[in-house]
């Protein structure tokens, strides 16, 4: 394959990625909240304002270093919602905007890491090897889950592999460039993400194993490096640092730890990960990345030619392995800086087996012919639950369609409550929207609407109450006395999410009208499927419950309360 040709199908696989991620990209807004989300949307307004916003500084200050908050800062704010009377679309457009505008962001972050994963497949496989390395991680599902959350794991992802990409040019050619680029990597590493920070070991691996045959340029320009990440830990992680608050401003009370505070919770969880509920739930997302990935990396160990580059791969990957191995609150989604490595061991994977076949091919055009038919044959099994997720993200989910059975079937005076912390894309009377503001936890579309103008809703308003009562003792009361609860708030209907169960709760006591479900076939005992979980909880994504269902969301019922 010339070098033309695999340029040109690397970026048609990396569109091709696009488009699996982008597809979609307004999925369950403003219904439903990813509160870890919610943390860089904080921040994102924060930076653009320089105001406080609503919650506790320390509940979104420090969850994240602020880098993927700053580049959204950037962008232009969206219209003000009391630019005029718009309809009920309009507004919900504009209330997706500060979710929609991460997402498109952590795409376009994420994206860097399939052309990254053919560069760095080419340090060791052929081009067909390392195309098929980058298709993996193309079609993964589990990079095209967080890529398409407003979460920076998959950018950070892309950033360790730069990094790492840099520290091997380091090692086979110290000049000034590759010092540059191994700062510049490692700042942005740092800056996404906490995790970001292993990114200094393959960097620290490369410069103590570079080539000293060729002249390069000074060794001390490592102190540059350095200095790169310094600042970059001074300027995206200033709640590190006590008393020294910019750019978090003397108005802004200091939130979140310190850096010794920071090591020492991680270095007091070092009791072991649940590993067997983990490696399944990696396992269940993207079973030909992960076994062809075990079985390249058998390969490997059984003909072991360890040279300076494998080094600095190793340097990154026993590392990460063992801390998520042993860190107490190790999550799936931590697992993903190390699919690069994985989708370069599926890829040797790959090339032994094409060769082995080959073996059966009697000329060249048959060799080819027959590697690619396994190529295309081992992608096209991931590619399917991949592409049915892209298709299902734009389906109306269960919450939407419980909106327009609420139109229809009931009268706007009438209460309906809702549970628990979801919303109704509707507009809301003003006492519901004053109510609904006060919880400490507003949904998106709750808090949108406390700020736009009534005059700006232009529209018949419902009286929908999220989960009205003090939390978490209203939901107590929901479950102890369902009907004195509702009855409280002269409630005459309730929408169930069945996110959190609560399918007994009006069981025998309230008629149930309706049910929606985001399968295509109703079952009572499939709850749906949401994207916020740890990966190993009952509505985490997998490859079997995404070709399952036919939108996101969990299932909805409506009652009629007596």
């Amino acid at each position: 394959m010339s070098r033309r040709v695999a340029l040109l199908l690397l970026a048609l696989l990396t569109l091709g990625a696009l488009l699996l991620r982008a597809s979609g990209i307004d999925y369950l807004l403003p219904e439903v909240m990813n509160r870890d989300g919610l943390v860089v949307v904080r921040q994102v307004e924060f930076f653009r304002t320089h105001a406080q916003q609503a919650g506790d500084p320390a509940s979104w200050n420090a969850a994240y270093p602020h880098l993927m908050a700053r580049i959204a800062a950037l962008i232009p704010a969206a219209s003000p919602p009391h630019a005029g009377a718009l309809s009920l679309e309009e507004h919900l457009a504009l209330a997706r905007v500060p979710w929609t505008e991460l997402r498109w962001i952590s795409i376009v972050l994420s994206l860097l890491a399939v052309p990254g994963t053919y560069l760095l497949a080419r340090r060791f496989l052929d081009r067909a090897g390392s195309l098929f390395s980058a298709a993996l991680l193309a079609t993964s599902l589990h990079h095209v889950c967080l890529s398409i959350q407003e979460k920076p794991h998959a950018a950070s992802t892309s950033f360790v592999l730069l990094a790492l990409l840099a520290a091997l040019r380091l090692r086979r050619k110290p000049d000034f460039l590759a010092y540059l680029l191994c700062g510049a990597t490692a700042a942005l590493s740092i800056g996404m993400l906490h995790s970001g920070f292993v990114a200094v070991l393959p960097i620290a691996a490369a410069f103590l194993l570079r080539e000293r045959r060729t002249p390069g340029a000074s060794a001390w320009w490592i102190l540059g490096v350095i200095a790169c990440a310094a600042i970059s830990v001074r300027a995206l992680y200033p709640f590190f640092f006590e008393g020294l608050r910019d750019p978090i401003p003397e108005s802004m009370p200091a939130a979140g730890p310190d850096a010794a505070g920071f090591a020492g919770r991680i270095l007091g969880a070092l009791h072991g990960a649940p590993l067997g509920r983990l490696l399944s739930a990696v396992l269940a997302l993207d079973p030909v990345l992960v076994l062809l990935g075990a079985a390249g990396i058998a390969l490997a160990c059984a003909r072991p030619r360890i040279r300076g580059d494998h080094v600095v791969l190793l340097s990154l990957a026993v590392p990460c392995l063992a801390v998520l191995a042993l860190f107490q609150g190790t999550l799936v989604r931590f697992f993903l800086p190390l699919y690069p490595l994985l989708a370069c061991a599926a890829g040797y994977a790959f090339v032994r087996a094409r060769d082995l076949i080959a073996l059966l091919a009697r000329g060249p055009a048959a060799r080819a012919a027959l590697a690619w038919m396994l190529g295309c044959a081992l992608v096209s099994i991931p590619l399917a639950p991949a592409w049915h997720f892209a298709r299902i993200r734009r389906e109306p989910g269960p919450l939407r369609e419980a909106a327009r059975w609420i139109v229809e079937h009931v009268d706007p005076a009438e209460t309906v409550v809702v549970v628990p912390n979801v919303d109704l894309g509707l507009f809301t009377t003003a006492d519901a929207i004053s109510q609904n503001s006060l919880q400490p936890w507003r949904t998106i579309w709750s808090e949108y609407l406390a700020g736009v103008h009534s005059e700006d809703l232009e529209g018949t308003r419902h009286s929908i109450l999220i989960e009205p009562g003090q939390r978490p003792k209203s939901r107590k009361d929901l479950v102890s006395d369902p009907l004195g609860y509702l009855k409280r708030y002269r409630a005459r209907w309730l929408v169930i999410d069945l996110s959190g169960g609560g399918q007994r709760i009006l069981r025998g006591l309230a008629e149930r009208v309706a049910r929606f479900s985001p399968a295509p076939a109703d079952q009572p005992g499939v709850r749906g499927l949401v994207l916020f979980g740890t990966g190993y909880d009952p509505l985490a994504p997998s490859a079997s419950r995404i070709l399952a269902m036919r939108s996101l969301g969990t299932s909805v019922e409506i009652y009629r309360v007596p």
